[in-house]
């Protein structure tokens, strides 16, 4: 009887904090979280909530919290998440690893809508893509919360598994395909996306996104997936090509690397389905100094090519640079595009080479809020350096966006000092 009081209540009210020993959902029963509350588990046994073949746990907001009590203990945890009567959205992980007596916070949090970014969780300041545009159409409508709070030294993660709804990627507004999504994090202390994004695989008959592995360093709040070919936001300092005869030679530099084990080069001819072109090894795998890269694609594609990076971990884990596009057309240089100082105090320089035709310059905070517009007008042969002066902006991370022609050709992160 007391279990039956506990889930009405919690049903009608659930608007303090209280503590179970053990959770036990059959028969149908729905746990709604709601009023801010936290339901608390102080049982670290990942039989402390157990679902009987139905029930679940509603939270629908990123303050209607799970709270476990899990501290030191390792073992499988499953979250048995749900919305309304039927819908099983369960998230399930391993823990391993743990100092201190510390807890692991779960929520979910719909988006309401398609647009993310009108709707983004407490202290996450962007939803911007590598583009430097909102990237609401291009990620999941749905937000995680998988916090460890209070330990010393938080877990590690294995086999970390989120489920979603098909309407929350194929709403008429999102652009989504499925088999691309990849699992980010929202990282609160550098206010970034794209500082770390793990491998993941996607199951589009179970709608499940499974990450295989996640240390405990790479653990914050707040958790999303996203179309890999729009991460949020783009990590590189620069990547170009330049067509040279018969070839092409791709350029790009890191301002930092941590744990790389190396890069491959992927190509395409339609900006969608890639092949590798080359692998390169990193020249430092935990450089804190920025680093110069050059590969050569000795049988490029005719025409347009679309070209991007993959980089992967020595863990396994990989992302995606931005994309950029070369033309190789009979005595044309294709455009390649840099920016220096980075960082930069007062003023920086975009340095471009081939262009031919109108480039737009577009500066942006990281929030997608744009400053500054500049068109300059260019010919193949030109060597264009255009000063930028940034001696009134915040100190910050900003996205300048260059288009040729009204077309999207790269997008480039610096960071004033």
């Amino acid at each position: 009887m007391k279990k039956n009081l506990l889930y009405y209540f919690c049903f009608f009210h659930c608007a303090y904090l209280f503590s179970q020993a053990r959770l036990v959902l059959g028969n149908g029963i729905t746990v709604n979280i709601t009023n801010n509350a936290f339901l608390v588990i102080d049982n670290s046994n990942p039989n402390a909530i157990t679902r009987n073949t139905s029930g679940h746990i509603i939270s629908e907001g990123q303050y209607n919290r799970v709270k476990w009590n899990v501290g030191t203990n390792a073992g499988s945890y499953v979250v048995p998440f749900g919305i309304g009567a039927s819908s099983y959205l369960p998230v399930s992980l391993t823990a391993s690893g743990a100092a201190g007596a510390g807890s692991l916070i779960f929520a979910m949090y719909p988006v309401g809508s398609w647009l993310n970014s009108s709707n983004l969780p407490a202290g996450v300041t962007n939803f911007v893509n590598n583009y430097g545009s909102d990237n609401s159409m291009n990620a999941i409508d749905r937000f995680w919360r998988i916090e460890p709070s209070g330990y010393t030294t938080k877990p590690a993660f294995t086999d970390l598994i989120l489920t979603y709804l098909d309407i929350e990627h194929t709403a008429a507004s999102n652009s989504i395909i499925e088999a691309n999504l990849i699992g980010q994090r929202y990282n609160d202390v550098s206010n970034s996306w794209d500082d770390y994004m793990p491998g993941t695989v996607i199951s589009t008959s179970t709608n499940t996104a499974t990450i295989a592995s996640l240390p405990s360093t790479e653990l914050y709040t707040w958790w999303t997936l996203v179309d890999n070919r729009f991460i949020l936001p783009i990590a590189l300092t620069a990547f170009n090509g330049v067509c040279e005869g018969d070839k092409v030679r791709l350029n790009w530099q890191t301002a930092s690397e941590k744990n790389n084990d190396h890069f491959i080069v992927e190509r395409a001819d339609d900006a969608v389905h890639f092949t590798a072109v080359q692998q390169i090894n990193s020249q430092d795998p935990n450089s804190t100094r920025p680093l110069n890269y050059s590969i050569y694609d000795d049988q490029p594609l005719k025409g347009k090519t679309y070209y991007r990076l993959k980089q992967v971990d020595k863990d396994g884990n990989f992302s995606y640079s931005s994309i950029v596009v070369v033309n190789c057309k009979t005595g044309n240089i294709t455009p390649a595009i840099s920016l220096y100082p980075n960082p930069a105090e007062n003023e920086i320089t975009m340095e471009m080479n081939g262009m031919n035709g109108k480039l737009n310059l577009v500066l942006y905070t990281i929030h997608g809020q744009q400053l500054l517009e500049r068109t300059v007008n260019a010919s193949p042969n030109e060597n264009i350096l255009e000063p930028l002066d940034i001696s009134a902006l915040a100190p910050a991370i900003y996205i300048i966006r260059i288009d040729v022609n009204d077309e999207f050709l790269q997008a480039l992160k610096f960071v004033k000092k």
